[in-house]
């Protein structure tokens, strides 16, 4: 089995309500077994309860409606911008591939309410990524490794909510690279989307909201599981503003070359 590092999101928004309506919104695993880890979240107000329901086992993951602020976690707003601070789950819950889970929110906040919620964790696979010597990866094999930061290019859309931009990142042709962290420089709000051109394969379900993503030095998304970047390989990032003005967005990718 082998375990890497992928984000299913949510976006969702919520009439304004007291706390007693439920949306339903059915989250299909679709690419391979899923480990659920963590959860961080960005909303226009933070009150909003939240229900789980494995609907392959017929289970709800809590005993009732939980406060999302006891339950995921949130950007340190006021202390530092983009500060990634999760909420770590008890224990890693498996979904199945192809399994349905249906998540259930409901404002409380009695205003229309925007929510952004990533659910990282690990994609688990039968099949394992060959390395640059047509071997199966395995991390626990003795290999000389160097640690290296590759940093995106600056990735600019034009002013305004929708607005794309991609950018193109290519990682050295003497090793892959095992991405361990990841850290970013956003002037405001915007979708992120990371796909290896290489693999064709995807970082994530969909779009990522920028601060359910990275995060800074203090404070970084350490991967649940590494992300295996083969060498010569084009890392295509796109950045959709969600604001009317200027955007601009820059990530680094922290990790180590194995040679």
């Amino acid at each position: 089995m082998f375990q890497e590092y992928f984000i299913y999101n949510i976006v969702q928004v919520l009439a304004a309500q007291s706390g007693t309506v439920f949306t339903d919104v059915n989250l299909n695993i679709s690419s391979n077994d899923f480990l659920f880890k963590r959860t961080i979240h960005n909303s226009t107000d933070n009150r909003i309860y939240m229900k789980i329901f494995d609907q392959a086992s017929g289970r709800f993951l809590f005993k009732g409606a939980e406060d999302l602020r006891g339950v995921s976690g949130n950007r340190l707003t006021g202390i530092t911008t983009f500060g990634f601070v999760p909420y770590n789950w008890p224990h890693p819950y498996r979904s199945k591939r192809n399994n349905i889970m249906t998540f259930s929110f409901s404002d409380f906040s009695v205003a229309q309410n925007t929510l952004n919620i990533a659910f990282h964790g690990d994609g688990v696979s039968e099949g394992t990524p060959l390395d640059r010597q047509g071997k199966p990866v395995d991390y626990m094999e003795k290999r000389t490794t160097v640690p290296i930061i590759y940093e995106s290019p600056t990735i600019t859309p034009a002013n305004g909510i929708g607005q794309i931009a991609q950018g193109v990142l290519i990682t050295d042709n003497d090793a892959d690279f095992v991405c361990t962290k990841i850290t970013g420089i956003c002037t405001d709000e915007g979708y992120v989307t990371i796909q290896d051109l290489k693999r064709d394969t995807f970082w994530q379900n969909q779009k990522t909201f920028a601060s359910n993503l990275f995060g800074n030095g203090q404070f970084p998304n350490v991967l649940t599981s590494p992300r295996f970047i083969g060498a010569n390989t084009n890392l295509l990032i796109t950045f959709e503003n969600n604001v009317a003005g200027a955007n601009a967005l820059k990530i680094y990718f922290h990790g180590y070359k194995r040679f």
